[in-house]
């Protein structure tokens, strides 16, 4: 996506610099593709563990403590997962309602763009609920910190 948006981009600065105007979507399509990469990728990190974390320091914690700490922070990650995917489906039903577009000349709904919160938290809430299970339902008494 984010590939696609610098050519976009790109297109764009070459039509302009020759003269000619950019067409209307060329505006509009940059920034709905890298939003919607953001989000995607965010979920991806939380799938498959790929974020980078500052844990030098809970290392040096007992096992039990590690993983008292690791479960607090997916509950706080659910929370604000769970809070943007309310406040996602707010936003996205207010923009149907008004049918609000961001640029006249692009006639694609806003709430299209806005789509993405409430999608890709939803499928963030999943991802840390798995972990959660992961790390509390484990046999061992083991941390997973640094892995």
């Amino acid at each position: 996506m984010i590939v696609i948006a610098c050519f976009v981009s790109l297109y764009t600065i070459i039509v302009r610099n020759m003269g000619y105007g950019t067409a209307d979507w060329a505006l509009e399509v940059p920034i709905t593709l890298v939003s919607w990469a953001t989000f995607i990728g965010i979920g991806a990190n939380l799938a498959f563990g790929s974020h980078i974390r500052t844990d030098f320091f809970l290392k040096k914690l007992s096992k039990k403590i590690q993983k008292t700490v690791l479960i607090l922070t997916y509950f706080l990650l659910l929370f604000i997962s769970v809070l943007i995917v309310y406040y996602g489906i707010i936003a996205v039903e207010l923009f149907i309602k008004t049918d609000y577009k961001l640029y006249e000349m692009f006639y694609t709904p806003f709430y299209l763009v806005f789509l993405i919160l409430p999608a890709s938290a939803s499928i963030w809430c999943f991802h840390i609920l798995i972990r959660i299970f992961n790390v509390y339902f484990s046999s061992e008494e083991k941390g997973t910190f640094g892995q």
